[in-house]
């Protein structure tokens, strides 16, 4: 698997300071093990986040 193999799933515009954010997305069709790629730009800062999780949908 390569970079070329990611499908986006959601994009969201910018969000103002808050203490958690929640983004909404359909895992229907999925199943077995995945990963998550997120990447968060802060909109205060000139700064980017990169956060990879492991996932299994059963």
């Amino acid at each position: 698997m390569g970079w070329d193999d990611l499908e986006l799933v959601a994009e969201t515009s910018s969000y103002g300071p808050a203490n958690g954010y929640e983004i909404p997305v359909s895992t229907s069709g999925y199943s077995g093990r995945h990963v998550v790629y997120t990447i968060w730009k802060a909109s205060h800062m000139d700064r980017t986040y990169y956060l990879c999780s492991d996932v299994n949908f059963g």
